[in-house]
């Protein structure tokens, strides 16, 4: 059944002023007409809107199938100072999502936000406190006519202050590609940044990126961000810090040694062992692939050796070790190194090079981060 809003009306009583008893009926007649028309006017565009408004949600419930919609996917979760931050793949044709939690120890979960977007902020969360979340779809018809979707898979959450590890990925100076309104990480604040700013690219999640400005970190949307160039800090990290780091991290060679490249310290690290027993033998300052033509990042493995490395008829390096089958390599440099300077190859000082190319075999895992 289709319900009408009915807006009242209100009596006006107009009382003249000395001045105005002397005007003509005519004109008197028009004024009045005229001020009984605004309360009309209003009740008519109230009215339209009050239609379209019906519409608009007539037409989404009628675009819907009458089903329960899918199962959500994709629940990801990212603790923060006090709050954490929630996405999920968007479903097709629903009308809302509900997100559901549950503190440690409590007997059930509980409604705590009803939305129409496939993200979502808590906040008010204590930190160091484990959470529980799950989401679920709905399509809803009327006030009885709902059909819910199965719960997502339940994600642990606890919150705590985001600080930047001691051992990280490359990053990136950036620029704003408009004015934005960025949402500070540790806590509630906003900052509005205008076109052109420059900010320091930490890190990306599921199209949102942490930036770093004014010595913190602002949550911004990466497609507002223009690659301006790599950020980079010559300073080797600590002995205990990068080899904790590639422990945890599960790096694997099928050889005694592996091998981490630093972009951002412009480092290499040679460990000795096995995984996650890895004991750091050396580090050297290096020079990877500059920001037009970077190295490629990720795992890959020594696949290949040559003294005299020719390329175009002419030797382009000496006592080079092959990681990338495309033409990366470990290769020396005579010309000073510690900054990204090269067409992709990871530049050393000649003792280096020369080390790896006698000592380390091919197969030995290679991690460029």
């Amino acid at each position: 059944m289709m319900t009408h809003t009915v807006f009242p009306t209100a009596s006006v009583q107009e009382t003249k002023r000395p001045d105005q008893l002397m005007t003509s009926p005519v004109s008197d007649r028009h004024t009045c007409r005229n001020r009984k028309s605004r309360p009309a006017l209003t009740r008519l565009l109230l009215t339209l809107l009050v239609l379209i408004s019906v519409f608009a949600m007539t037409a989404q419930a009628a675009s819907m199938p009458r089903k329960a919609p899918a199962k959500v996917t994709g629940l990801k979760v990212t603790n923060l100072n006090q709050s954490a931050r929630l996405t999920w793949k968007k479903s097709s044709k629903v009308s809302g999502y509900e997100v559901w939690i549950r503190e440690k120890g409590a007997a059930d979960f509980s409604l705590l936000k009803v939305t129409t977007k496939n993200s979502l902020k808590i906040t008010g969360l204590k930190n160091q406190t484990v959470y529980s979340v799950k989401v679920k779809a709905f399509r809803k018809f009327s006030a009885k006519d709902i059909y819910q979707g199965a719960f997502s898979s339940v994600k642990s959450l606890k919150p705590n202050v985001v600080k930047i590890p001691a051992v990280h990925d490359l990053w990136y100076k950036a620029a704003l590609k408009s004015s934005v309104e960025m949402e500070a990480v540790n806590s509630d604040k906003k900052l509005r940044l205008g076109a052109g700013k420059e900010v320091v690219l930490v890190s990306t999640t599921a199209g949102t990126s942490m930036v770093k400005y004014g010595g913190k970190l602002y949550y911004v949307p990466r497609s507002k961000l223009r690659l301006t160039g790599m950020k980079t800090h010559q300073k080797p990290y600590k002995k205990d810090d990068v080899t904790k780091y590639v422990n945890e991290k599960g790096f694997y060679s099928k050889t005694k040694f592996m091998i981490y490249v630093s972009a951002y310290t412009q480092h290499i690290y040679l460990f000795t062992g096995k995984k996650g027993e890895w004991k750091l033998k050396f580090s050297s300052r290096c020079s990877t692939g500059k920001f037009s033509t970077q190295t490629n990042y990720g795992r890959t493995f020594i696949c290949g050796k040559q003294m005299d490395w020719y390329f175009d008829g002419y030797v382009c390096a000496h006592y080079a070790s092959m990681v990338w089958s495309g033409g990366q390599a470990f290769h020396t440099w005579a010309t000073g190194v510690g900054w990204p300077a090269s067409h992709g190859c990871i530049r050393l000082p000649r003792q280096y090079a020369i080390y790896i190319y006698n000592n380390v075999p091919v197969g030995t895992g290679v991690y460029v981060y």
